[in-house]
């Protein structure tokens, strides 16, 4: 060994004890860092007094003509999007905040009851089903619960059960009743491009009398439920997916992520739910990977709102591309309370969506029958996901 290549052998050594003290101080900082995300989790969930059932997850829900007013919006899809978020993620807890993610479950569950169908079918709603809601705290509005009540939504559904670990031979039962409710001949759906007219693919809506509605995202999460528990495929499921791989092959979640996917909107919102969907079951978008990757990292990149970034990095991360993503280290309290209300809208209530064509894209553009979703919950759920979340094979 030559005298210059000894003395760096013994300067590495020196140093070697403060490096392993600087990584251990980091890993310390950032479980601080993750506990307190926790415990913002914990406070936030609903104890039942006010507006929000116990156990439920405040939301609050605007109209894009109305952006300075904010209204209590008491719903199942947040909260269950918490309890799972938190499920995925309970092994790379501490003994103590899985403590805490225990909690958070055990008091959430039970308000799943106030969203499930009426008839006791295991679907869920996105308001409350008894008795019927629409639109909660609107006042006039709220005369029309009953009427204008919405049917059940896959969406709902997919999370609802994949959040509470329902047992299969339920989530079987309710795969099987959604194969009648598909796009048909009969009832053919009205309102999406024309590559995707005559696929067969899942309707949005539980709702026989509810016009078909496509949403990407809640085609992913539907084809997630199924890959989750290991169902055997139906022609609806394969019809599903050939709509998503279509939508990526035709650039249409880049182009009309508006249209593509009424309900949640953005091409990096829809980049979360596909990479999602990949991370459970590759091959269903292996040949698509590179394209959805190449997408993420330019977004990634780019976007200026850090509860989509981090959303982003959970997505590459899922399709495993490898680069350095900063940790939770820097984290406190208020930069916690700044991601927690920060303006992020994951989900909007789209009324133009379930309109038929044309008048679906020039109304939805204006923002008619559009009300955009805050949680504060679910953006540190994202938070913890993208801080918790592994890159395979690491």
């Amino acid at each position: 060994m030559t005298r210059r290549a000894k003395a760096i052998t013994l300067f590495g050594l020196a140093m070697l004890p403060a490096m392993v003290h600087c990584r251990a101080n980091a890993r310390d900082a950032g479980n601080a860092a993750i506990h307190q995300m926790l415990l913002f989790l914990e406070e936030d969930q609903s104890t039942g007094t006010g507006n929000f059932p116990e156990g439920i997850f405040p939301a609050y829900r605007q109209y894009v003509f109305h952006p300075n007013v904010l209204k209590d919006d008491d719903n199942l899809f947040f909260t269950a999007l918490v309890v799972f978020t938190l499920n995925g993620l309970y092994p790379q807890l501490t003994d103590a905040d899985r403590a805490i993610a225990r909690k958070i479950r055990d008091r959430a569950i039970p308000a799943f009851a106030l969203y499930q169908n009426q008839k006791g079918r295991q679907t869920y709603n996105f308001w409350r089903t008894r008795p019927p809601r629409i639109f909660p705290h609107s006042g006039w509005m709220n005369r029309f619960d009953r009427q204008q009540a919405l049917p059940d939504d896959f969406d709902d559904t997919s999370i609802g059960l994949l959040a509470r670990m329902a047992d299969t031979e339920t989530v079987k039962q309710v795969h099987a009743l959604m194969q009648g409710f598909t796009n048909l001949p009969a009832k053919p759906v009205r309102n999406t491009l024309k590559a995707y007219r005559h696929m067969p693919a899942y309707s949005v809506w539980f709702g026989q009398k509810f016009p078909v509605d496509f949403d990407v995202c809640v085609l992913a999460n539907t084809l997630y439920l199924v890959s989750a528990y290991h169902l055997p495929w139906t022609a609806a499921d394969s019809a599903s997916l050939k709509l998503i791989r279509t939508a990526i092959q035709n650039k249409d979640i880049f182009s009309h992520p508006g249209y593509i996917a009424p309900h949640y909107h953005t091409t990096a919102i829809i980049l979360y739910h596909l990479a999602r969907l990949y991370a459970i079951n590759p091959r269903l978008l292996a040949a698509e990977k590179s394209q959805l990757e190449e997408a993420a990292k330019k977004l990634w990149e780019t976007t200026g709102n850090p509860v989509e970034k981090a959303l982003l990095g959970t997505s590459l991360k899922r399709l495993g591309y490898k680069m350095p993503y900063p940790g939770p280290e820097n984290l406190d309290s208020a930069k916690i309370h700044a991601y927690a209300t920060g303006n992020f809208v994951f989900f909007i209530a789209n009324m133009a969506s379930m309109l038929p064509n044309p008048l679906k894209g020039p109304l939805g553009k204006w923002g008619i029958g559009q009300f955009n979703y805050y949680c504060p919950a679910y953006n540190i759920a994202l938070l913890l996901e993208y801080y918790l979340t592994p890159v395979p094979g690491d």
